[in-house]
Formats: structure tokens, sequence, C-alpha cells
């Protein structure tokens, strides 16, 4: 009885901290999280909103210096795609200092679960960009090299669906992150 009374408060107080922790994100965020909830309209409760704040938030590390726009299915006056079982929406997210996110959410009602894929683009000097590439192609660990040319690369973290592609072209680099994450609900 002891040992259960210990778990339910270890659960009560891990839960309480996640969501005393959602509590102090900045009203911007939980604007652009609120809307997507209504948007893709999964349940609107707090450990939905909190999942999916962790899955974003390096994104808004830039404390406040950042600009958002939101597309779905309605974007197209072409578009033919309407509710359907599985929804769609991404963001555009310009930053001051961590370069441009794409995010996309697909929410499949009947599977429950959101695919979160999570696009980050950085720029500039090549030399910049070779260093971070370098960096992570010695730590053979964490990486490995799917793809390597003379200007370009592809590396993926080992046992994770995240990719960091590069491109040297003359003085300039570029590098793409990307990620997926699934949420459950």
């Amino acid at each position: 009885m002891k040992n259960l009374l210990i778990l339910i408060m270890m659960f009560l107080s891990s839960t309480a901290h996640a969501v005393s922790e959602y509590s102090a994100v900045d009203d911007s965020i939980k604007n652009l999280i609120n809307g997507t909830v209504k948007h893709l309209k999964v349940p609107d409760r707090e450990k939905v909103k909190i999942n999916i704040y962790n899955a974003v938030e390096s994104i808004f590390d830039d404390a406040g210096k950042w600009n958002g726009y939101w597309l779905g299915y309605n974007e197209l006056s072409a578009s033919k795609i309407k509710e359907t079982d599985v929804r769609y929406m991404e963001y555009i997210i310009n930053t001051e200092n961590n370069g441009f996110f794409f995010v996309s959410f697909l929410y499949d009602t009947n599977a429950k679960q959101i695919l979160i894929s999570q696009k980050q683009i950085r720029y500039g000097s090549s030399s910049g960009a070779f260093e971070v590439f370098h960096k992570r192609k010695s730590n053979t660990d964490t990486y490995k090299v799917i793809h390597e040319k003379n200007n370009f690369a592809l590396l993926q973290q080992k046992g994770n669906v995240t990719f960091s592609a590069f491109n040297l072209f003359g003085e300039y680099g570029g590098v793409v992150f990307f990620n997926q994450v699934i949420i459950d609900l």
C-alpha cells in the first residue's frame, strides 16, 4: 500500500510539473498551439497541448523573436481536399537567430496520432556549414552518413527519423535539419 501511494505521488508530481511548466509558456506560443488543436480538431486537453509544445519547443529558443503563419487545406482555391479522416496544417516560422522552420502536422483520426515533421533551414558561410557537418560526421556513435559528395551530404541520427542535409555553394552554405515525431492521443 505504501509503495502504491509513493507511485501515485510520483505520477501526480511529474504531471503537475509538466502542467506548471506549460503554464509558464509565453501566450503567443500558447495561441499557436491552441490554434493547432482547434484546426486539427484534436481533443482539447492540456496533455495534448503539452505534447505538441514539447515536440516544437526548440523553435522558440529566440525568446519571442519569431513570427509565424499557418496553412491548411483551404489556402489553395483549387483545393478539393476538405475534411477527411486525415487533417493537415503547416507552420511557417521565421526567427531572428535560428533561421526558418516549417512544421507539418498530420492528424489521423482513426489512428489517433499526430505526425509532426519539422524542418529547420539555416544558411551562412560554407565554412560554418562545413564545421557543423564535420562535427556531426565525426560523431559516429550518434550519426551515420547516408550520402556524401564534394559539396553536399546527408547524415542521419541513428535510431531516429532525424536528418541533417548540408550544401556548400561557393562561399555560402546551407543546412536543413529534419525530424519527425509521433504523438499518441
